[in-house]
């Protein structure tokens, strides 16, 4: 077996063995009148816990957008190595109305699709 996919099964393996608060993708009910969106926690393994929720919200409220509800959450689509010094696959989400999600996304938050919350330490 070749050193890259020594590494590759042993990542896969490290994630797979990862357990969170819930293992299934946390996508609240279809509803048109909510977004879902997040940004990174900024989180640096075994240095920084990152940005508090409470931040992140803020910066929604500051710019006008009403922020309904927030977690912490795994963004399921990014593969992080356990690492010190590296960053991690933490983000916040926030559920926001529909009509604000541009305004969001110009403030550099994404829409959420695949994630699975946590609570928040």
């Amino acid at each position: 077996m070749k050193f890259s996919q020594v590494l590759s099964l042993m990542a896969f393996l490290l994630a797979a063995s990862c357990s969170t608060e819930s293992n299934k993708t946390d996508v609240p009910a279809y509803n048109s009148e909510i977004t879902v969106v997040f940004e990174s926690k900024g989180a640096v393994q075994c240095e920084s816990e990152g940005i508090t929720v409470s931040d992140s919200a803020q910066k929604l409220i500051n710019s006008g957008i009403d922020v309904i509800e927030s977690h912490c959450a795994y963004h399921n689509l990014t593969d992080v190595m356990s690492v010190c010094g590296a960053g991690s696959n933490e983000i916040i989400i926030h559920n926001i109305p529909a009509q604000s999600s541009v305004d969001a996304l110009e403030l550099g938050f994404y829409e959420a699709t695949d994630y699975s919350i946590y609570e928040c330490s």
